[in-house]
This record gives C-alpha cells, structure tokens and sequence, in this order.
C-alpha cells in the first residue's frame, strides 16, 4: 500500500502503483520491477535515499515480484490443463472411432 503522503514522489520517479501484482503482462511486470529495484539502488547509492527507505521500497518489489511469479505459474498451469483436457477429448474421439471402426 503507498502511502497518500508520497503520491508527488511516485509520480516524479514512475513508480506503477496499482498496475501490479499480477493484472498486466508477467514478463513486461518483472522486466519494469527490476528498473525500479535498479533505480532504487542508484538512489540510495548517491544518498538520494536513506537505506531504511530504499530496504522497505526493495521488500515491496519483492513482493510485488512474488505475486507476479505466482500469476505466471497458475496461468501455465491452467494452460496445461486446457491442454490436458483437450487431449484427453481427442483420445477418447480416437477410441470411439476405433471401437465402431469409423
């Protein structure tokens, strides 16, 4: 949750806010979590942040990196069982045909 007292600071470094956690493209999502945790890490090393700061915004993209990990892996795993089923439909068409020698 970002905290309304930041907002102005969001919007000056491109923070994406709502758009995650998994509601958008995985891949993209992970590829734009890894320049803000870049950008956070320049910050904090020329001292544009304080290390509290940056550790909590790092543990927020790790979170947000898990939730779209776990978006990626149920969408596999719903596209193998589509397969699967699908599979499965053409099998028994294929025993059908088979029995009645079609």
């Amino acid at each position: 949750m970002h905290h309304p007292d930041h907002a102005e600071e969001r919007r000056r470094h491109g923070s994406k806010g709502g758009k995650r956690g998994g509601r958008g493209r995985p891949v993209a999502e992970l590829a734009s979590l890894r320049d803000e945790n870049a950008d956070i890490r320049r910050r904090l090393l020329e001292g544009e942040l304080p290390p509290n700061v940056a550790a909590v915004a790092v543990q927020s993209i790790n979170t947000d990196i898990r939730a779209v990990s776990a978006t990626l892996k149920a969408r596999e795993q719903e596209e193998i069982a589509a397969r699967l089923e699908e599979l499965e439909t053409l099998l028994e068409q294929w025993k059908e045909e088979r029995r009645y020698g079609a």
